[in-house]
Order: C-alpha cells, then sequence, then structure tokens
C-alpha cells in the first residue's frame, strides 16, 4: 500500500498526469495506509466477505473506465474488484496495466493454492492476458510472470520509493526484530 500511494503521489506531482487511489474498505481490513498527501485516495465502503466488491464499487469503477484519458494500474491478484476493474477497462477501451506485486511468485501460488488454481483459470488469466503490459518490479518476478503469460510486453521498473524513518534502531542483543 505504501509504495502504490508513492506512485500516485509522484504522478501527481509530476503534472503530466493526475493520479487517484480507488481501494476497497472492508471492516476486515480498514485501516489506512498514511502517506504523501499528494496521492488522492477514494476509499469504498465494501462488505468483508465480497473481495473488494459492491455496488458502489461497482459504480466507481466503471465512471473511472469512462473517463477521457483514463488508465488503470491494478495492482495484486486474487480481488474481486481488480477482476471488475479490468472488465470494466475492456468495455469502455480504457487500457490497462496489472502489477503483479508478488502475487504470482510460485511461494505465493502455492498459499491456499486450489482457490488460485481456480480462480486462476475462470478470471485472473484473462486478466493478464487483455493487459496493455505487466509491471513488475524485479528481474526474478519478469521471468515468472513469462512462464506464467508467455509473450506479453513486461516492464521490469522497481519500485520507487521515499522510505520513512523509523527512529533509532534499538540496541544489538540476543532477539531479533523484523
Amino acid at each position: 500500500a505504501y509504495s502504490v500511494r508513492q506512485l500516485a503521489a509522484g504522478c501527481n506531482r509530476d503534472g503530466r498526469c493526475t493520479s487517484e487511489i480507488i481501494s476497497p474498505e472492508t471492516t476486515r481490513d480498514g485501516e489506512r495506509c498514511e502517506g504523501d498527501p499528494a496521492a488522492t485516495v477514494r476509499y469504498i465502503p465494501t462488505p468483508s466477505w465480497s473481495l473488494g466488491c459492491g455496488t458502489r464499487m461497482f459504480r466507481s469503477l466503471r465512471s473511472a473506465a469512462l473517463a477521457p484519458n483514463a488508465l488503470f494500474h491494478l495492482h495484486m491478484m486474487w480481488r474481486g474488484h481488480l477482476v471488475a476493474a479490468a472488465a470494466f477497462a475492456r468495455r469502455s477501451g480504457c487500457p490497462y496495466l496489472v502489477s503483479p506485486r508478488g502475487t504470482l511468485e510460485p511461494w505465493c501460488l502455492e498459499y491456499r493454492g486450489g482457490r488460485k488454481r481456480l480462480f486462476w483459470k475462470l478470471v485472473e488469466r484473462k486478466r493478464l492476458l487483455g493487459a496493455a503490459a505487466l509491471h513488475a518490479t524485479s528481474a526474478m518476478e519478469a521471468e515468472n510472470l513469462r512462464k506464467l503469460v508467455p509473450g506479453r510486453p513486461i516492464a521490469v521498473i522497481p519500485n520507487g520509493l521515499v522510505l520513512p524513518d523509523l527512529g533509532p534502531r534499538p540496541a544489538p542483543g540476543p532477539a531479533r526484530t523484523a
């Protein structure tokens, strides 16, 4: 969430485009990411069981896809609102990019693998194949994407982040902190 906000803020500060983040706000993951005030974030209330979908979310995504010169940059996988965003984009002729953000790495695909294999076959593969381009943040992620969807254009662009000051480091000791 932090890197996406930084990306949007950078676009807005640059002045060549305006960027808005549309994000579900559910009772399960309702914490909001603090970040750069230059990033505009619109939180859409959605039921926690809905994978980020709901009537308000659909209306917001449809409206955004119909805006002049719209471009969707969809981050992550396995969420219903991202599938809906890609569908609205395709219907309206709005191009979209997909940044899996590690969610298609082999270790991640194994976690709840049966569900993901089904979701992949039904909708996620089509979403990647319909994207104007894929955005990988590392060469390893790009290589794994090439195996999943050969022939798709992939841009390798690392996260450009301004990391927050985390304060002084704790004194060395026997315990490790991550």
